[in-house]
C-alpha cells in the first residue's frame, strides 16, 4: 500500500506525537485511547494505555480504522489524501458527506459506496480535491464561529494549508 504510507506520512506530521491537551482525551500520534481500545478489541487484545502504542500499531490503526473504512484506497490521487485526512480530523461521516458535496452528488448521505467511488473516478481528481478543500475551509469557519471552536480554527486552517501544499 504505497499510497497509504505516503498519505499516512502527511497525517502523522499533522497529528504530532503524544499529547494530553486540557479537556482532550489521552492521545498518541493522533490516536485517542478510545480508538486504540477499539483497535485492540478488534484484534482480540486486552486494553492498554495509548502511550504504549508502537509505530507499527499506529500505522495499522490508521489503516484499519480510517484508510480502509473511509474507502480512501478506492479514490484517485490526490482525492485519497484529502479524504483520508478529513476522515481522521473530522470523522468518516463528515468526510463522506463532504466528498459527495465536492462531486455535486445527490443525495448526500455520507456513504462512500459504489456510486460515490464511480463518480470520483470519472471526475477530474484535482478539481474534486480543490472543491473538497474549499468545503473543508467553510466547515472549519463554521465550527470556529462557535466559542468552543475558536481556539482550534487557526490549527485547522494551517492543516488545510499544508494539505494544499502536499497536493
Amino acid at each position: 500500500m504505497p499510497r497509504f504510507d505516503e498519505c499516512l506520512k502527511f497525517v502523522l506530521a499533522q497529528e504530532g506525537g503524544t499529547s494530553e491537551p486540557a479537556g482532550d482525551p489521552d492521545t498518541a500520534y493522533g490516536v485517542t485511547q478510545a480508538i486504540f481500545d477499539a483497535y485492540l478489541k478488534m484484534h482480540g487484545q486486552p486494553s492498554r494505555d495509548v502511550d504504549t502504542i508502537t509505530k507499527e500499531e499506529v500505522r495499522l490503526v490508521y489503516r484499519d480504522l480510517f484508510w480502509l473504512p473511509s474507502r480512501a484506497d478506492k479514490l484517485p490521487t490526490p482525492v485519497d489524501l484529502v479524504h483520508f485526512d478529513l476522515a481522521v480530523n473530522s470523522g468518516m461521516g463528515t468526510a463522506g458527506r463532504m466528498l459527495q458535496q465536492a462531486l455535486n452528488m445527490t443525495p448526500v448521505d455520507g456513504v462512500v459506496g459504489p456510486r460515490t467511488i464511480a463518480a470520483v473516478q470519472s471526475a477530474d481528481a484535482l478539481l474534486v480535491a480543490a472543491r473538497y478543500a474549499k468545503l473543508r475551509l467553510n466547515h472549519y469557519i463554521v465550527l470556529g464561529a462557535v466559542s468552543s471552536g475558536r481556539p482550534k480554527l487557526a490549527g485547522w486552517a494551517h492543516r488545510l494549508g499544508y494539505l494544499l501544499l502536499a497536493l
